[in-house]
C-alpha cells in the first residue's frame, strides 16, 4: 500500500475488531479535488479505510504470512457527507475469518452521526498471483508500530500485543540507511 486512509488505531483486538481514526483536513486534495466547489472527503476513501484496517486485523492473525486483498464489497450504506474539519471513528468487525479469506463489517461514525455502514469479503490469493513476492515482513512490522497498533492492541485473553516470530526476525534484520529514512 502506498496511501493509508486513517490516521491511528484507538483500539485493537486480535482478529475480531479494530477502531482508527481519521482527521479529515481542509488542505488535502482529496476533499479539494473531489467535488470543485463542495468539499467532502470521498466515500471511496472510507471504503478504502475500512478495507485495510479490516487487512491489518485480518493479516495479524498469520502474522502477515498471506497475501490478502479486497476481494468484494457486498454493501455499501451511506448516510452522510465528511467534510474538512470531521473526526472519522472508524470501526471494522470481523465477522469470519477462513482458510480462504475474511468477512468483516464496518462502519464510520462523526460524534455520534453514523455515515457509512460496509460490508467486506477479503481473499488470500497464492504466490503464484504475485510471482512468489509478499510485502516485506519489516515493512509490516513498521506500519503496525506506527498506526498503533502495539500501543493499543491485545489478544482474546486481554494481553498486549507484542511484535513476535516473523515480524520481530524481520524489525531485527533491518538496517536504516544512513541519512535516517526508511522505507516504511
Amino acid at each position: 500500500m502506498r496511501w493509508y486512509w486513517f490516521d491511528q488505531f484507538t483500539e485493537f483486538e486480535s482478529g475480531r475488531r479494530a477502531v482508527a481514526v481519521k482527521q479529515v483536513i481542509f488542505t488535502g486534495e482529496e476533499c479539494r479535488d473531489y467535488v470543485p466547489g463542495f468539499p467532502v472527503y470521498p466515500s471511496s476513501l472510507i471504503v478504502e479505510g475500512m478495507a485495510q484496517i479490516g487487512g491489518i486485523l485480518v493479516g495479524w492473525d498469520d502474522e502477515f504470512r498471506e497475501n490478502i486483498v479486497l476481494a468484494k464489497v457486498s454493501k455499501a450504506t451511506f448516510h452522510d457527507y465528511a467534510r474538512p474539519g470531521d473526526q472519522l471513528k472508524i470501526t471494522v468487525d470481523v465477522q469470519d475469518i477462513r482458510p480462504e479469506g475474511a468477512f468483516a463489517s464496518g462502519t464510520c461514525h462523526v460524534g455520534e452521526k453514523l455515515l457509512a455502514e460496509v460490508d467486506l469479503c477479503f481473499a488470500y490469493i497464492g504466490e503464484r498471483v504475485f510471482a512468489g513476492k509478499t510485502i516485506d515482513a519489516a515493512d509490516w512490522a513498521r506500519l503496525v508500530r506506527n498506526a498503533g497498533v502495539l500501543a493499543v492492541g491485545k489478544d482474546a485473553e486481554g494481553n498486549r500485543l507484542t511484535l513476535q516470530g516473523r515480524l520481530l526476525e524481520a524489525m531485527a534484520q533491518t538496517t536504516y540507511p544512513s541519512d535516517g529514512c526508511c522505507r516504511f
